[in-house]
């Protein structure tokens, strides 16, 4: 199958559920950067276990993403490289902290996180 060897993946307004992006990411265990933006879903430790090879995770304006997400993703991802947050509404200084602790191969890490 083609999608077995795809490296890069980019969903931009995505239509879906949580369920639907763990069952595409399953079929992705090469994937190496996924890219969200403007998606209402959350993302799961699915992410880690799925996809071990991920590199560079961008998750901008996602408005459902949020701490408990990104703690997920510090536990499973811990080979991240590059991480992107931007416009992420539900963000705070914790999920932040989690990211910094959790990923210890991190090497960019742009976030803005809009003060309310």
């Amino acid at each position: 199958m083609y999608l077995l060897s795809l490296a890069r993946l980019e969903i931009v307004y995505p239509d879906s559920s949580v369920s639907s992006l763990s069952k595409a990411l399953k079929k992705l265990p090469k994937l190496e950067e996924l890219s969200i933006h403007s998606a209402f879903l959350q993302v799961d430790q699915a992410l880690g276990s799925y996809c071990p090879e991920l590199k560079t995770l961008k998750l901008n304006h996602c408005s459902i993403i949020g701490d408990e997400e990104i703690i997920a993703i510090s536990e499973n991802l811990r080979e991240l490289r590059h991480l992107e947050l931007r416009r992420n509404y539900s963000l705070s200084n914790i999920g932040l902290q989690a990211i910094l602790n959790g990923c210890p191969c991190l090497k960019v890490l742009a976030a803005i996180v809009p003060i309310c």
